[in-house]
């Protein structure tokens, strides 16, 4: 990339960046994905949408992550802006699918769905990451709009998909989903089970954001199983370890909805007491916890 920048060869360096950031972002280096992506934008000239599209969707996946809806709204804007200048359908069907989403946040269901009928033909038609992909948005804004079935078979044809493909974070994407899924339909033990894959190939990968952010899902869980001082613990353990990769489940129509499910199951006595006792797990043993169904 130094010698890219020196060379003001911004195609080169947006092709390492596109690369890189994945990588990067699927290791928890959070912060050296973003400035990898802008040490590329940064140097002048052209360079192929495809490359610059794919670098910036790892951004995008990074300030979701994050909790920062502004950046990401700023990169998903840029992102779309490079994958309109391809001549890859994979990549304006991705900025399709970003309409039905936004849709389908913000109370459109009617729209939601006219965008996905309209793009289902290009679902079909492409291949790789990008299909994917679709099928993961797919199923978030299907999700969205109160359609849970159909939601889990795009996520199972996914899960499929990148298994055998040998993607890793593409099952752990899709299995992370599900879990979700599952677990708003109060199937809290299927959940657990599908989310078990997510923390397993996290730690094969050293994906430990992947393993956190399925614990916590399995702590919202616990309120459905009736475990509520399990699910304190596990979210105590979360939220201490994740200050090391910069991670915190924060996802406000979801995580901060079972954490005070789980508060209000308990005396304030029991629940400090589980608090305390999380934030003194190692990363083994909160696996350990997570994994004691």
């Amino acid at each position: 990339m130094r010698t890219a920048a020196k060379e003001a060869n911004r195609a080169a360096a947006m092709q390492i960046a596109a690369g890189s950031a994945w990588w990067l972002f699927e290791r928890a280096s959070f912060a050296d994905c973003l400035s990898m992506v802008e040490a590329a934008r940064a140097i002048p000239g052209d360079c192929a949408p495809e490359h610059e599209a794919t670098a910036l969707y790892a951004c995008v996946f990074v300030t979701r992550l994050w909790g920062d809806r502004r950046a990401a709204a700023r990169y998903l804007e840029l992102m779309q802006e490079a994958a309109l200048r391809s001549e890859d359908p994979g990549f304006h069907a991705l900025v399709r699918m970003g309409a039905a989403y936004q849709a389908a946040v913000t109370g459109d269901p009617a729209e939601a769905e006219k965008v996905l009928a309209a793009i289902d033909e290009d679902v079909r038609a492409v291949t790789g990451w990008v299909r994917h992909d679709l099928l993961i948005s797919r199923a978030v804004a299907l999700r969205d709009i109160g359609k849970p079935a159909r939601a889990l078979a795009d996520l199972s044809e996914a899960h499929r998909m990148a298994d055998a493909a040998g993607d890793s974070y593409g099952v752990k994407n899709a299995v992370y989903v599900t879990g979700m899924i599952l677990l708003s339909l109060r199937r809290a033990r299927e959940a657990v089970q599908v989310l078990r894959i997510r923390v397993v190939r996290g730690l094969e990968t050293e994906d430990w954001v992947s393993a956190l952010s399925a614990i916590a899902v399995i702590a919202c869980a616990c309120h459905v199983l009736d475990r509520n001082e399990l699910g304190a613990e596990l979210f105590a353990g979360v939220d201490t370890i994740g200050k090391r990769f910069s991670y915190a489940p924060i996802s406000e129509d979801f995580f901060p909805v079972y954490r005070d499910r789980l508060r209000e199951a308990l005396p304030a006595d029991k629940w400090e007491a589980a608090l305390r006792r999380g934030e003194q797990l190692s990363f083994r043993d909160l696996v350990r916890q997570a994994q004691s169904f």
